[in-house]
C-alpha cells in the first residue's frame, strides 16, 4: 500500500518535471525522469515515515487504511515533490565556469586551523546546551579547579562523536572545495534570469564565513552564559554575605549524645532520584508510605548541593558546596577538601564506628576519595578496587565502572562480613545506572516503556527494593537504620523529562527503621542540609539544640532555614561570597 500511495506521488512529480522541460508526458525517452522521481520520492517518504513512527510496516491493506492515514500520507508525498521539484529546478539553473582566483596556501591553512576552532565550539556548546542545560554554574566551576578522571567513557564519547566528527565534517568540506574546485579553477554557479548566486567554492566569500562562524560562537557564548547563569554567578563572587556565618552551627561546639548501644547506619545514594518519576518507581513508593518522610513531596534541591559530590557534602556536613575563589579548598595535589568541615564521618569515627564506601564508578572523580577519606577515613571500594580484588576483569568496563547489580551484590557480601565485627559500621553506597544520559539499561532490566530512561528508573527502583528486602530480612536489621536518598534532580534535558510535566520537581528521601517516632503526618519543607542532624538522629543521638552546620533535626520542632527565611531567599544568599566559609573550609 505505502508503494502504490509512492507510485501516485510519483507520478505527481514525474508530471511536474516533464511539464516545466515542456515534454511529451508519455514519450518513452522520458523514463528515465519517473525512475528518478520515483526512487527519490519512495526514499524520502519512507525515511520521514520511519523518522516520525520509528519503523515502516509495508503490510498495510486497503482494508486497514482510513481517509485520516490517507490525506496525510498524500499531504507529506506532496510536499517530497515538491521539495524534488525545488531539487531539480536548481540543478538545471547550476552552472560550471572558469574561475580566476589562487590559492593562497599559508592562508588557507590558518583558515582551516581557525575553522576547526571555531566548529569545535560552536559543537561543543551545542552539545551541553542539549544535553546539560539544568547544570548549575557551581558544578562547571568546581570541576575546572578538580581532575576529570573517572569520568564516564561513554560520555566521552558521546561527545567526541557529537563535537569531534561534525567539526571535522565541516572542515572537510572546505577542504574539499578548495581542493577540488579551486585548484582546477572553475566554481559552481546558480543562474536565473539576473540572479548569479556562488555555490562553490565558498573560499571566495571567507571574510564572510569567519565573520558569520564568529558571530556565531559568540552568540553561542552569550546564550550559554545566560542559561548557565555565568553573569550571576560572577557578580556574586564579588559580594559579601554574611548568612552562612550567622547560621553555622559548628559540631564542635554541640553536646552530641550517642545511645549506650550504638546503631549501624546503611546510607544509600541514589544517582539522578526524584520523586517525579513515581510512576516507574512502586518499590520506593512503598518504602517511602510505610517509613519516614518528612514531606509527601521529598527535599528541595538547594544551590550547592545539586550535583552528586556537592549533595553527598551537603548530607554529611550541612553545608553546600561553594566554589571559591581560591582553589586550594579544593586541591586533591595538597589532600584539602573542607578540611576544617566536621561531617558525619568525622563523628561517627569519632564514636567508634567503622566507615564505608561503596561506589560503582572510580572514586576519584569529583575527588569523592578525597573527601571521605579525609572526613571519617572512609574504607573506600570503586571500580579500581573491584579489578584489585579480583570481583572483575581488568578489561571489565560498563557504563562509568560496573553496573549497580554488582554494587548491590558486593555490598551484600561486605555487609554480611561487617555484621560478624565487633562495633558499629556506617556503611555507604552511591549507584550510578541513573546517571544523565539516558542511563544504563541492564541486560536483565525488562523494557516496558518507550523511553530509556523510564525503564532504567524502573530497574533501579526494583534492586534498591529488593536490595532493602534483603536487608531486612539479616540478623543486623534490627539494629540497622537506613537511609535512602537521592542526590540531585535528573539534570538532562530531555523528552522523558517533558513527557513528566516535571514542574514542582522534589528529590527522594526516606529513613527506615529509625530510633524516633514520627508524630502523624507531617509535611516539612527541608533540604540535603537538613540530613546531617536527622541522620544523626535516626541513630538515637540526642543533639542538643537540634541544630548542626546550617542542618535542622526534621524529628525536632525546630525550623529549617527555607522554613524560617524562604527557598528563594536561602538560595541567593548561598550564591555570594562567604569568607567565613572560605576560612572554615581551608583550616582543621
Amino acid at each position: 500500500m505505502y508503494i502504490f500511495l509512492t507510485i501516485i506521488s510519483s507520478i505527481l512529480t514525474y508530471a511536474f518535471i516533464v511539464k516545466y522541460e515542456k515534454k511529451s508526458f508519455f514519450d518513452k525517452k522520458n523514463i528515465y525522469l519517473f525512475l528518478f522521481s520515483y526512487f527519490v520520492t519512495t526514499t524520502i517518504n519512507h525515511l520521514i515515515i520511519y523518522i516520525i513512527l520509528g519503523n515502516i510496516n509495508l503490510n498495510v491493506t486497503m482494508l486497514s487504511l482510513t481517509p485520516s492515514f490517507i490525506v496525510k500520507y498524500n499531504l507529506m508525498t506532496v510536499v517530497t515533490s515538491l521539495f524534488i521539484l525545488v531539487c531539480y529546478f536548481i540543478y538545471k539553473h547550476v552552472h560550471i565556469t572558469k574561475n580566476k582566483y589562487n590559492i593562497n596556501k599559508r592562508g588557507y591553512l590558518f583558515t582551516n586551523i581557525y575553522y576547526s576552532i571555531i566548529f569545535f565550539m560552536i559543537f561543543a556548546i551545542f552539545f551541553f546546551l542539549q544535553y546539560y542545560s539544568n547544570v548549575p554554574a557551581e558544578q562547571l566551576m568546581f570541576h575546572l579547579q578538580t581532575p576529570l578522571e573517572g569520568t564516564a567513557t561513554s560520555i566521552i564519547f558521546n561527545f567526541l562523536l557529537k563535537t569531534l566528527i561534525p567539526t571535522l565534517i565541516c572542515v572537510f568540506i572546505l577542504y574539499f572545495q578548495i581542493k577540488y574546485f579551486e585548484n582546477k579553477k572553475i566554481k559552481i554557479v546558480f543562474a536565473f534570469k539576473k540572479l548569479n548566486i556562488t555555490i562553490l567554492p565558498i573560499f571566495y566569500c571567507k571574510k564572510k564565513i569567519k565573520l558569520g562562524a564568529l558571530i556565531t560562537l559568540l552568540v553561542l557564548i552569550i546564550y550559554a552564559f545566560y542559561n548557565y547563569d555565568i553573569f550571576s554567578f560572577v557578580r556574586n563572587q564579588f559580594e559579601e554575605s554574611s548568612f552562612i556565618e550567622d547560621e553555622y552551627i559548628n559540631p564542635n561546639d554541640v553536646e552530641l549524645t550517642f545511645p549506650e548501644e550504638k546503631r549501624n547506619l546503611i546510607y544509600i545514594y541514589l544517582e539522578s532520584m526524584e520523586t517525579k518519576f513515581s510512576d516507574y518507581t512502586p518499590y520506593l513508593n512503598d518504602i517511602s508510605l510505610n517509613n519516614d518522610r518528612f514531606s509527601s513531596n521529598g527535599f528541595y534541591e538547594l544551590v550547592g548541593a545539586d550535583w552528586t559530590i556537592a549533595s553527598m557534602v551537603a548530607q554529611t556536613s550541612g553545608l553546600p558546596l561553594k566554589f571559591s575563589v581560591d582553589s586550594s579548598s579544593y586541591n586533591v595535589n595538597n589532600n584539602s577538601f573542607l578540611n576544617g568541615v566536621v561531617t558525619l564521618g568525622n563523628i561517627l569515627e569519632d564514636n567508634g564506628y567503622n566507615n564505608y564506601l561503596y561506589i560503582g564508578s572510580d572514586a576519584a572523580f569529583a575527588g569523592r576519595d578525597l573527601y571521605f577519606s579525609i572526613h571519617g577515613d572512609y574504607e573506600v571500594f570503586d571500580y579500581y578496587s573491584a579489578i584489585e580484588e579480583e570481583y572483575i576483569d581488568d578489561d571489565y568496563y560498563v557504563w562509568w565502572g560496573y553496573e549497580d547489580k554488582k554494587l548491590y551484590e558486593y555490598a551484600k557480601d561486605k555487609l554480611l562480613e561487617l555484621a560478624d565485627e565487633d562495633g558499629p559500621f556506617n556503611f555507604t553506597l552511591l549507584t550510578v545506572d541513573t546517571h544523565p544520559t539516558d542511563g544504563y539499561l541492564d541486560e536483565t532490566c525488562e523494557n516496558n516503556y518507550s523511553y530509556q530512561y523510564a525503564n532504567v528508573v524502573s530497574c533501579a527502583d526494583k534492586m534498591v527494593g529488593e536490595f532493602i528486602e534483603w536487608i531486612q530480612k539479616q540478623d543486623f536489621y534490627d539494629n540497622t537504620t537506613i537511609v535512602i536518598s537521592g542526590d540531585h534532580l535528573y539534570m538532562e534535558s530531555s523528552s522523558f523529562i517533558n513527557s513528566l510535566n516535571a514542574s514542582d520537581r522534589y528529590v527522594y528521601n526516606t529513613i527506615i527503621n529509625s530510633t524516633q517516632k514520627l508524630s502523624g503526618s507531617i509535611e516539612r519543607k527541608y533540604t540535603a542540609l537538613d540530613l546531617f542532624p536527622t541522620t544523626l538522629a535516626s541513630l538515637g543521638v540526642e543533639i542538643d539544640g537540634n541544630r548542626l552546620g546550617l542542618g535542622v533535626n526534621l524529628y525536632s520542632n525546630e525550623k529549617t532555614i527555607i522554613e524560617r527565611y524562604g527557598f528563594d531567599y536561602v538560595n541567593e544568599k548561598l550564591k555570594k561570597k562567604s569568607t567565613f566559609y572560605q576560612d572554615l573550609s581551608l583550616y582543621s
